[in-house]
């Protein structure tokens, strides 16, 4: 009975000569690994990502991989045989064909598999791990709009005078306007913890 390897994060991990056996890996994170004398056979692979790995005398076979991302990757004197995929990302492998020894003759994806990968990498954004890629994502810091500033600037006394307040009421203004500026700052933290701040670099990506 194979393992459950679903949500795991092999980053930064060797994994030599050992043997994947009917086993799923179901948004698993692979960054800076090193796959080396391996076997995966019979193997799931949904929603992952293999992030600057070195895959090496690796072999996957008879496995289905349904959106996976390759990305700067080293893959050295490895085979893909006899696996299925289906809205891979795993390209060139379509029709089944085998791949041998590296991808470097397939440098860019089409326009096409472009568009499925940044569908991909949208979804991806929400893991914490993979925002962490610089590589891959941009997080948008906070930058107030200038009518943003105005509204939340400090009543000084000599501008209060000029709008007709009293200072308990530039006091009171004041305070108003603080609350409403942490407020602010408090949803743009909480939007990126959220991923919601984080953008796809628009670049080429890479086998």
């Amino acid at each position: 009975m194979g393992k459950n390897f679903s949500r795991k994060d092999f980053s930064r991990t060797w994994n030599q000569q050992v043997t994947f056996e009917n086993c799923v890996f179901e948004q698993t994170i692979f960054e800076r690994a090193r796959i080396e004398n391996c076997l995966f056979l019979n193997c799931s692979f949904l929603n992952c990502s293999f992030m600057s790995c070195e895959i090496l005398d690796t072999t996957f076979k008879e496995s289905d991989f349904s959106r996976v991302l390759f990305n700067e990757c080293t893959i050295d004197s490895s085979v893909f045989e006899l696996n299925s995929c289906f809205e891979s990302m795993t390209y060139p492998l379509e029709d089944n064909k085998n791949l041998i020894n590296t991808f470097s003759e397939f440098s860019f994806y089409s326009e096409k598999q472009a568009e499925d990968i940044y569908m991909l990498l949208n979804q991806l954004k929400k893991i914490p791990a993979m925002r962490a890629t610089s590589s891959l994502f941009h997080t948008k810091k906070r930058s107030p709009s200038k009518s943003e500033r105005k509204e939340y600037k400090k009543i000084k006394p000599k501008d209060a005078k000029k709008m007709g307040l009293t200072k308990k009421e530039r006091l009171r203004e004041n305070k108003k306007r603080k609350s409403y500026r942490n407020q602010a700052i408090q949803v743009h933290k909480q939007n990126t913890k959220d991923g919601k701040n984080t953008y796809v670099k628009k670049e080429h990506y890479f086998f």
